[in-house]
């Protein structure tokens, strides 16, 4: 599964559902705050790393990956680490991609004419995260 901005919350739901057939899923400035409402389950600001690299996956868990600008207004850091950490509890491999200055709706060439300063295409972080998809895929399906 794919997800863009609000596309988060399936992602993360997908993910914490644990089905069988859900091999891949991946977030781009995908809005995660609905992981507040798991708070009761003990989740707390756990240090998210930033993966840069190759992606080292498993074969039989799902894999997740997560493409996120660290000046995206929409969606808190704090969510994003929260979002990880319960998907890791479920059994999920994780990774998260976080790109210095880039904004909301990163991959959307046509935010270079929204007149909001919280969006903004960044061609670096849209190709970088398009690249790891396709890398993900192929090695997930």
């Amino acid at each position: 599964g794919l997800g863009w901005c609000m596309g988060g919350h399936p992602i993360l739901e997908l993910g914490l559902m644990q089905e069988e057939g859900v091999r891949t899923l991946i977030s781009y400035h995908g809005v995660f705050d609905g992981v507040r409402e798991y708070e009761a389950c003990g989740v707390n600001s756990v240090n998210v790393s930033n993966n840069t690299g190759e992606i080292a996956m498993a074969t039989t868990r799902t894999q997740v990956l997560i493409c996120n600008g660290k000046d995206d207004p929409f969606v808190q850091q704090n969510d994003v680490e929260k979002a990880k950490l319960l998907l890791e509890m479920k059994g999920c491999d994780v990774s998260v991609l976080h790109f210095d200055g880039v904004k909301h709706g990163f991959t959307n060439p046509a935010q270079d004419y929204n007149p909001s300063d919280a969006f903004g295409f960044n061609e670096h972080a849209a190709k970088k995260s398009w690249d790891l998809t396709i890398q993900l895929l192929r090695k997930t399906l």
